[in-house]
């Protein structure tokens, strides 16, 4: 992580404090480390948990931060740069406009909203403010991603033909009870929505399909072995221009033991693999008989010590780190962060069109 040198401090407040809070909490504190950031708030309904996540990462240092029932309240008496909303899928159209309407930047966990209509609500209002809006699509700041797609968008590779991800995050009946919202169609969707939406968002942009029509998508969906509104099943083919394809296989119902992820790009001159099975990842690029992969991994720790030494290394045990300084530096230069409001909307598109192909249909809370 490179530090900035433009002695600006950001002042966040960070709405919720359930598990992706942990996430959240972590990289800020590493930025307030390097001068870059400062937590000034954590707002949400749990004090008990809010008050944890900073004994945790803080050590019992965070005097300086305060807790508010609600976002509402937060921003009525703290003066904020920006707002990291960490909350149901389902509050946060209405969040996000919350806090755009206080002058705020906002970073949005994953998904973007519950459906594509209130996304791109969301989207137009912080166009319309001049605010940044970032999403937590972490996989895009996993290491080697930048440059892949990068390389594959440039046809280093030649083309591109198809896509496919295999999801199998295995959740038991108590994931789904710990909460009344979760698991629901207006808070919170299904395996579709919820676990998926990073790889359609991964896939699409290193295809270089984030800007590309979507044609056509046939798929199903159902629920089959949990208690929820909701679908833990999902199973769907995307066309889109070019004559390029994406397969989906997701489910829930797997073993919680072995959650697994595997994303494969078939290319004219390569084959691209990578994937996790519970906390063992592998990576790997095949081309005219070379794997690639540690051509890629020096370029791109190379470029981390270089810009942010040693330390930078540490950085990367959390993507949100990585997430809030690209979110930082695209401020500071104007331009779009990473994962902008267009990954936010084309991974939406994605689900909407295989919700509505399957007959399950995400709605809004509105």
């Amino acid at each position: 992580m490179s530090k900035q040198k433009t002695g600006k401090v950001y002042r966040i407040i960070l709405a919720g404090s359930g598990r992706v809070a942990h996430h959240h909490v972590q990289a800020i504190s590493y930025l307030e480390k390097e001068g870059r950031a400062r937590l000034v708030a954590i707002c949400g309904p749990d004090q008990v948990g809010a008050e944890a996540l900073l004994q945790k990462h803080y050590k019992g240092k965070h005097k300086h931060v305060a807790y508010y029932p609600d976002l509402t309240a937060g921003l009525a008496q703290e003066e904020a740069d920006l707002v990291a909303l960490a909350t149901p899928s389902g509050t946060h159209k209405d969040l996000g406009l919350e806090a755009l309407a206080a002058g705020c930047h906002i970073l949005v966990e994953k998904p973007l909203a519950m459906t594509y209509a209130d996304g791109l609500d969301l989207a137009e209002a912080a166009a319309a403010a001049g605010k940044k809006l970032a999403l937590g699509h972490k996989y895009r700041y996993l290491p080697c991603m930048a440059d892949l797609a990068s390389d594959l968008q440039a046809g280093k590779f030649g083309r591109v033909y198809y896509g496919s991800v295999i999801l199998r995050w295995g959740h038991d009946q108590a994931y789904y009870d710990r909460a009344p919202w979760v698991g629901t169609r207006a808070a919170d969707g299904g395996v579709i929505l919820n676990q998926s939406v990073h790889a359609f968002d991964l896939l699409r942009w290193l295809m270089g399909l984030e800007n590309q029509p979507l044609l056509e998508t046939q798929g199903f969906a159902a629920t089959q072995s949990h208690e929820m509104e909701s679908e833990d099943l999902g199973l769907g083919v995307f066309h889109f221009a070019g004559d390029r394809y994406i397969s989906y296989e997701g489910t829930t119902s797997s073993q919680p033991d072995r959650q697994q992820v595997e994303l494969f790009i078939c290319c004219e001159q390569a084959d691209i693999r990578a994937g996790l099975i519970g906390k063992k990842a592998h990576f790997s690029i095949r081309s005219q008989g070379k794997d690639l992969r540690w051509s890629y991994l020096r370029r791109y720790l190379g470029r981390v010590i270089r810009q942010g030494g040693l330390k930078g290394l540490w950085a990367l045990k959390n993507p949100h780190t990585a997430i809030y300084s690209d979110l930082l530096t695209a401020i500071e230069e104007n331009r779009d962060p990473l994962a902008s409001s267009s990954a936010g909307l084309s991974s939406l598109e994605m689900v909407e069109a295989l919700c509505q192909v399957s007959g399950i249909l995400a709605t809004s809370p509105n």
